[in-house]
């Protein structure tokens, strides 16, 4: 991709992480968005129909740098995840978390558990079961943030695979 393409797509992620954490996400125009990333409307419009469009280009652009370092190994991907999750900015935390948008966290948990790396889990299984307990995946980890520890992302690791690869097996 060109540097000033990418360039510009930055501008705009950045720029809507920054709306999003005071304004609901239907309430941001795009000449709004367009003044956050310092862009004009008309460079918004090379690229994205509407602020939606932008919002769900942020939430692939994220899963692909989620799953990027997945292995295909279950605690060591669940890990990945838990890992990104204690390290992402706090307004891309509010999305994924679902306090800003249940849209973006189910599109962001629909991209991660349905990455390569997690698709070998759902032979031969119930689909929604699988979806209940990889939800619990971020489930357990939100908690765990919630409470105010020191979330170990190898203890939950451990514990969140277990949980899929026994309760797949029943």
């Amino acid at each position: 991709m060109d540097k000033r393409i990418e360039k510009t797509l930055v501008k705009i992620r950045i720029g809507l992480l920054s709306l999003v954490a005071d304004k609901d996400i239907a309430d941001i125009s795009v000449a709004e968005l367009s003044r956050a990333a310092g862009i004009d409307r008309k460079t918004f419009y090379l690229h994205y129909k509407t602020v939606d469009d932008a919002l769900e280009e942020l939430c692939d652009y994220t899963v692909q740098e989620v799953t990027a370092g997945f292995t295909g190994e279950l605690t060591s991907d669940v890990k990945a995840l838990y890992d990104y999750l204690d390290g992402a900015d706090e307004k891309l935390y509010q999305l994924i978390s679902g306090e800003k948008s249940t849209d973006f966290r189910n599109r962001f948990l629909h991209g991660v558990f349905t990455s390569e790396a997690f698709l070998k889990y759902y032979t031969g299984a119930d689909h929604c079961l699988i979806e209940g307990y990889l939800y619990s995946i971020l489930y357990i980890y939100e908690k765990c943030r919630l409470s105010g520890r020191q979330v170990d992302t190898s203890e939950l690791a451990q514990m969140a695979a277990s949980l899929i690869e026994h309760g797949l097996k029943k």
